[in-house]
């Protein structure tokens, strides 16, 4: 596989919005779908990747047409250096083959050099893939049934491996934003209809997502620390980029962070029933940042320039990531936050 292959997604404005949308592909992505989750294909990293590539076989490409919803010149930006084309499709077939891209990414990079991130953290990751799976085919939730993980070679401290565990470990990471978002699609829908049983058990399950994504992040950096700086950063600015590639740039993170506000009011006045699953929800908002946090912290230490902000600012990447960290902590506080939240982007 190359350094960095495509990922195929749709616009995060075409998701799917309700369990409506989800019943559109029946029966037959149920059926594509399953062997993937079944014990007996996940043994090991090669038998999971061949029940994965034989669910992606059936699923088909998909379409090759380009989204008609045009992204803003920071997105397009992330998405060429990410290797993401956007495509048109609505429904939850997209969104199944790029979860299953993504797992197919996790095991090969597992299969070829394994992985240095904690039992716990793998088992999480795994648990936040199934998750996703297990929602768009509304299946029961089951526990990760967790392939074993590969030892560690050599190579692994390589800059080709690096370069490759970075862009596919954040294709891994992209697919399961737009689960959560799947998800937290059908949780607004859940509380609009006043239904609090089902409306927790879909907040219980965004956040096992959550969870999955903090540990998606620890796989993605999962190398020498010095080959970010060395070969990777230099990857993300101009001139090898066309412009500055942040993953916080990336329209569906973009569009999560917007849902996250606009939920501000419901956070704010759960029934009884839902604090404890929305206390678990915001604590695994917290757990995501502070993950990005420590990843950012290893890579560039606590006083290097944040890409977004450029060399020449004050303000160092940890410290823009804990400004980031403080707005969503209000965003999903029950709560008043900081009204002054610019949004997603911190300008210098």
């Amino acid at each position: 596989m190359s350094l960095r292959p495509p990922l195929k997604i749709v616009s995060p404005e075409h998701l799917p919005r309700d369990r409506i949308d989800l019943h559109s592909d029946g029966e037959w992505l149920r059926e594509v779908v399953r062997p993937v989750l079944d014990p007996s294909s996940r043994t090991d990293p090669s038998t999971a990747i061949a029940a994965v590539r034989l669910a992606l076989d059936r699923i088909g490409p998909g379409s090759d047409a380009p989204t008609t919803v045009p992204g803003s010149a920071e997105q397009n930006v992330v998405d060429a250096v990410f290797g993401i084309h956007r495509v048109a499709g609505h429904g939850v077939e997209p969104v199944a083959r790029a979860v299953l891209a993504g797992c197919l990414r996790l095991l090969g990079e597992v299969l070829e050099t394994g992985t240095e991130i904690e039992p716990s953290a793998w088992r999480r990751l795994n648990s936040g893939l199934d998750t996703i799976l297990r929602f768009l085919i509304q299946e029961d939730r089951g526990g990760a049934v967790v392939a074993g993980v590969a030892s560690v070679p050599a190579d692994l401290r390589a800059d080709d491996a690096a370069i490759r565990r970075w862009f596919r470990g954040h294709h891994v990471f992209f697919a399961m934003i737009q689960g959560l978002v799947v998800i937290l699609n059908c949780f607004t829908e859940d509380m609009k209809r006043r239904d609090w049983t089902v409306a927790g058990e879909t907040l219980d399950r965004a956040t096992t997502v959550l969870w999955g994504s903090e540990a998606a992040l620890r796989f993605t950096a999962d190398f020498q620390a010095g080959s970010y700086l060395r070969v990777i950063r230099p990857l993300l600015v101009p001139p090898a980029a066309p412009g500055v590639a942040s993953g916080l740039h990336l329209r569906d993170h973009y569009y999560l962070m917007r849902m996250l506000r606009t939920l501000r009011p419901v956070f704010r006045s759960l029934p009884p029933q839902l604090v404890d699953h929305h206390e678990a929800f915001r604590a695994a908002v917290d757990g995501t940042y502070a993950s990005h946090r420590y990843i950012c912290e290893r890579f560039v230490g606590d006083d290097r320039s944040s890409l977004l902000a450029g060399d020449r600012s004050r303000r160092s990447a940890v410290s823009v990531l804990e400004q980031f960290r403080r707005y969503r902590l209000a965003d999903v506080s029950p709560s008043a936050g900081d009204e002054n939240d610019p949004g997603v982007y911190w300008h210098d």
